[in-house]
């Protein structure tokens, strides 16, 4: 094709694939004028025309793109694949192909005989945002050579894998209830089942209805009967992309699954899920998110040997900010403090409204919240008479105008 599509919110992502080092110093060497070869360093990235990329950085030359086969099949999508000239070309209304962040899993092996680092994986993984439900793995080892992984198809309700023989028929309504793959997968290290796993965590989704320019009462004020699309997070083995756990919403908790229910997960997440390793092991054992509706969550992950799959994870809201009618796009940052041994983290997060950014009707978008989290170091976190921090609102907070005037045991 003599055209590429715009890149909106796929940022690019850099992957390295093989690099020399000093064999004295072990310092990485860069690609010079003299030593172009240094190393293989590639560029990832996804346009509106419904390719993702993959470009050596060093010449510019595309190594290869990927066209997922729902474009293809698609009418619709498949027009932005259309010459220059097309007219269906539209500023206001774009197609939105595969414009979503993606990340990667990359691992590497030394070759002391050539003084070498060489990727022995090297997967990636994303969504489309606005360009459709799915999320797809793949394996770039290879450049020349890409592998599939898996597609995970909300729209089916089927998780296609590489070795189709596996793949099922039966949709599945939990795949279902997720929404458009705006998340960007968090790459982690858990232990299910009394097995270690990489993992692939992402937020269910976006419901596209709040593009609308009045929201239906049904997406404003979801019931747990009736959530948003998108409206949980999703734990997926970032090999075979079979789901392992999820919570999503439901019109009675329930922690003894799998399938987690909990009755205020009822908002689509979009954000890329903030993971914490809380004793320092390699595995995840908390992940904090918003949503659309205004509430930040932190779940806990039960890495413990022994721990059957059904009792792996609960729900907590930390916040509620839904009378504000706050929505929270972006992932939650996490900081961890002492004061005077004790030791709690700081969840800060952003609101605002990507829709509609200039309306201005509501008064409470674009505030900034620090939540603290006394729960994070407690050894006894899974111990049934633990009480958690929990259903923050704004009333539970000081404004950051008054934190002049506040003694420092206020904040604390």
């Amino acid at each position: 094709m003599q055209q590429m599509g715009g890149i909106i919110h796929s940022d690019p992502l850099l992957i390295t694939l093989e690099g020399k080092y000093d064999s004295t110093t072990g310092a990485i060497l860069a690609n010079t004028a003299d030593a172009p070869n240094n190393r293989k360093d590639y560029i990832v990235a996804g346009t509106l025309q419904g390719l993702l990329h993959m470009v050596d950085q060093s010449t510019g030359k595309e190594a290869f793109a990927f066209l997922p086969n729902e474009i293809l099949q698609d009418t619709a999508r498949r027009d932005a694949l259309l010459d220059v000239s097309n007219s269906q070309v539209s500023t206001t209304q774009p197609y939105y192909g595969m414009d979503a962040q993606w990340a990667s899993w990359v691992e590497y092996k030394l070759n002391t005989t050539s003084s070498k680092f060489e990727a022995s994986t090297a997967n990636i993984y994303g969504g489309m945002r606005m360009g459709g439900s799915s999320y797809y793995g793949l394996n770039v080892k290879d450049p020349t050579d890409p592998k599939f992984l898996f597609q995970i198809n909300p729209v089916t309700g089927i998780i296609y894998i590489s070795t189709s023989a596996a793949n099922t028929t039966v949709a599945d309504a939990v795949i279902q209830a997720m929404g458009q793959s705006w998340s960007k997968p968090t790459i982690a290290n858990i232990r299910f089942n009394n097995k270690v796993k990489k993992v692939m965590i992402v937020g269910g989704g976006y419901d596209d209805r709040y593009e609308l320019s009045t929201l239906p009462t049904a997406l404003t004020s979801p019931t747990a009967t009736a959530p948003n699309k998108g409206a949980g997070v999703y734990i997926f083995d970032a090999t075979t992309g079979a789901l392992l756990w999820n919570a999503r919403a439901g019109e009675t908790n329930n922690v003894s699954s799998v399938d987690v229910k909990d009755t205020n997960l009822k908002y689509s997440v979009v954000s890329q899920i903030k993971t914490f390793d809380r004793d320092a092991d390699g595995l995840i054992d908390n992940l904090y998110f918003g949503d659309l509706g205004g509430q930040v969550f932190r779940v806990d992950l039960n890495n413990a040997y022994d721990v059957v799959t059904t009792n792996f994870g609960r729900v907590n809201r930390l916040a509620n900010f839904t009378s504000e009618n706050q929505r929270f796009y972006e992932m939650p940052a996490l900081s961890i403090h002492d004061n005077n041994g004790k030791r709690f983290g700081v969840i800060s997060i952003a609101s605002g409204n990507r829709s509609f950014p200039l309306n201005v009707s509501n008064g409470a978008d674009n505030r900034i919240y620090a939540l603290y989290d006394y729960d994070i170091a407690s050894s006894n976190l899974f111990n049934s008479t633990f009480t958690k921090t929990s259903d923050l609102t704004e009333a539970s907070l000081l404004n950051w105008a008054d934190i002049a005037k506040a003694n420092v045991t206020q904040l604390t």
